[in-house]
């Protein structure tokens, strides 16, 4: 899957807040579902970003840099962030974005899930969390290898 083949999804109305004909042509290797304000850490290269935004504060003037930042640094495929909470995608997340040679689209709703990979999705509304292609193993132990 490429970024732009997110526009054409059926019934998820996604649509381009901002973006470049040759940055909708980036591969997305996977997906993240995120609302921290800096997810860097947890997300790999060429991965679709899925926000909320609920993170967002219009009060905090460096909030849309301080995402799109993070976002440049794990080199991001692209950001799909939802409408529901705020009614729109902020302008300043918007023109973050664009300094970053990140693209944004758009949803009517919240992303909790979206599309894979390959194509599949249960919808930008959707309450489950999104099937990540690759995993990250637990640094916890499991219960079998636990003893007292």
């Amino acid at each position: 899957m490429i970024v732009g083949d997110l526009l054409e999804l059926d019934g998820l109305d996604i649509g381009v807040a901002w973006a470049t004909p040759d940055l909708l042509e980036r591969p997305v290797t996977g997906v993240t579902s995120t609302d921290l304000q800096d997810p860097a850490r947890y997300l790999q290269p060429g991965e679709l970003v899925l926000t909320g935004l609920v993170w967002w504060r219009p009060e905090d003037a460096r909030a849309a840099a301080r995402f799109a930042t993070s976002l440049r640094s794990a080199e991001v495929a692209a950001l799909l962030a939802g409408e529901g909470t705020h009614g729109s995608v902020p302008a300043p997340l918007v023109d973050a974005c664009r300094t970053h040679g990140i693209p944004c689209s758009r949803c009517p709703r919240a992303p909790a899930s979206g599309p894979s990979p390959t194509g599949s999705t249960s919808g930008c509304g959707a309450t489950s969390r999104p099937a990540r292609r690759r995993s990250r193993p637990s640094r916890r132990p499991s219960a079998a290898s636990w003893s007292p």
